[in-house]
């Protein structure tokens, strides 16, 4: 039977086993298309695959991370002449250097170091260039515990001790490397010592200061 005998037996059909005819034909050639279109894919996917593999991605360095810094620069601090700051009210004291700027306003204690501020003379305007500590006192309402304070934002904790009392130094997410957090909690209250620097936090050139002001933290009971 040749091709236009066949066409003719196909007119000739009823038109139910027509449209069954045509279905059928229509849904050979769905199954031929899809083959055709699943094997290019999956080469498609292959050759894109061999060509990642390929991609040399910029390795990271981490010279430049936040690290402990070597403390020995402690044991060249001259502190003879700090003074030392007490607030009965806040129950504690400690020693800062004798050139650095004391504050409170309210219930915050800010330390700024002698070039927290200098004048820029192109922009005639002040920047940042030194560093600060922020000291506060809260009551703990909400019983907080070192173990979960800021604990889905804080990062490379370290522990330590003020006054004989265990405290945290951390890093702050939401503040990034130039600033670092500690907390400490006695009887009913929080207190929160902040070192805030334009260097990175334990790389800054101040931080030994703030390690040296934090080891003169006395409690006044």
């Amino acid at each position: 039977m040749n091709f236009k005998e066949s066409i003719t037996k196909l007119q000739n059909l009823p038109d139910n086993q027509k449209k069954i005819v045509l279905w059928t034909i229509v849904g050979i050639l769905a199954v031929i298309m899809g083959f055709f279109w699943v094997r290019g894919a999956i080469s498609n996917f292959s050759k894109m695959g061999e060509s990642l593999g390929n991609i040399e991605f910029p390795q990271i360095e981490t010279s430049d991370m936040p690290q402990m810094p070597d403390l020995s620069a402690l044991q060249n601090l001259d502190t003879a002449d700090w003074k030392t700051y007490t607030n009965a009210d806040y129950g504690f004291e400690f020693n800062y250097p004798d050139d650095w700027k004391l504050e409170q306003l309210d219930t915050v204690i800010t330390l700024k170091s002698l070039d927290f501020e200098r004048l820029d003379a192109e922009m005639d305007s002040k920047v940042l260039s030194g560093a600060s500590i922020r000291i506060t006192k809260r009551v703990n309402s909400s019983g907080e515990s070192l173990e979960n304070i800021n604990i889905e934002s804080r990062s490379e904790v370290e522990n330590l001790e003020v006054d004989n009392i265990k405290a945290i130094e951390y890093y702050y997410r939401y503040e990034g490397p130039k600033t670092l957090f500690v907390n400490l909690i006695k009887g009913n209250y929080m207190y929160q010592i902040i070192f805030s620097s334009v260097g990175n936090g334990r790389q800054d050139k101040y931080y030994p200061n703030f390690i040296q002001i934090l080891s003169t933290f006395k409690f006044l009971d």
